[in-house]
């Protein structure tokens, strides 16, 4: 199946739908991880929940082909080769 794009980013006021709604919250949870990971010292179990949290979301949309935008982190791990966040995350650790 092709992809399917969203035409607009989102931000909490543009959420339409529950489709919507998911991808925001996953582009979030994707957006935490990065936050965490660039910190000096982390909270591994934290880290660790979160990273789960969002490879969920991705597999999630991935498994229901729902519609994310192309800009957005969502599509950097889903058309990656291991399709996996900690992998996508590596390039913030510090």
């Amino acid at each position: 199946m092709a992809k399917r794009f969203l035409r607009k980013l989102l931000t909490k006021e543009s959420v339409n739908c529950d489709e919507e709604a998911i991808v925001f919250l996953v582009e979030c949870e994707l957006a935490t991880v990065a936050t965490i990971a660039s910190h000096k010292k982390i909270n591994q179990s934290e880290y660790k929940r979160h990273l789960s949290i969002a490879q969920f979301g991705i597999d999630y949309i991935k498994n229901n082909m729902l519609a994310y935008c192309e800009y957005m982190r969502i599509n950097i791990i889903i058309s990656s080769k291991s399709k996996n966040v900690e992998e996508w995350a590596k390039r913030y650790l510090q």
